[in-house]
C-alpha cells in the first residue's frame, strides 16, 4: 500500500473512531434500538469508505459524510415516538439535526457543529432558527 493510500485510510479510520459514538446515538434517535442504530452506522460508513477521497475533497468531508449518515437514518422508519421522527417532521434536516444533537444528546454546540460539518456560527444560527420555529408550533 503507498503512503499516500495509507494516510488516506488512517484519516478515514480517525475519522469513524472519533465520530461513532455520536452517530450511533443520532441513529439510535431514529431507531430507538441501540443495535439497530449501529447496522445503519456501520452501513453508512460502509458506503463512505469507496468514497473517501471524494469526501476529502469536498469543502466539508464532515457536512459530507454527515449527510450519508442522515440518508440511511431516513431510510428507517422512525421507531414509534421517536425524537427524530417528530422533530424532523416539524423542522427542516439540518436544523433538526442541530437540535437533536444539542438539546436530546447533550452534545456541546461545538462538537455538534464539528460533527455535521459547519461553522460555529452557522450551528448557531440553525439551532436558533430551530428553537424560534418550535417555539411558533413548528411554522
Amino acid at each position: 500500500m503507498s503512503r499516500s493510500r495509507t494516510s488516506l485510510w488512517l484519516a478515514y479510520e480517525a475519522m469513524c473512531e472519533s465520530n461513532q459514538h455520536w452517530y450511533v446515538r443520532y441513529a439510535e434517535t431514529w431507531t430507538a434500538d441501540r443495535s439497530e442504530a449501529r447496522r445503519c452506522v456501520q452501513a453508512a460508513l460502509d458506503a463512505v469508505e469507496p468514497q473517501w477521497t471524494t469526501a476529502l475533497g469536498t469543502v466539508s468531508p464532515a457536512a459530507w459524510v454527515w449527510r450519508g449518515l442522515r440518508a440511511k437514518a431516513e431510510q428507517h422508519p422512525a421507531a414509534k415516538g421517536s425524537s427524530a421522527g417528530r422533530i424532523h417532521s416539524l423542522l427542516p434536516s439540518d436544523q433538526a439535526d442541530i437540535l437533536l444533537l444539542h438539546h436530546e444528546l447533550h452534545l456541546p454546540l461545538a462538537g455538534a457543529a464539528r460533527l455535521m460539518g459547519l461553522a460555529g456560527p452557522e450551528a448557531l444560527a440553525l439551532l436558533r432558527g430551530a428553537e424560534r420555529r418550535l417555539a411558533d408550533g413548528g411554522n
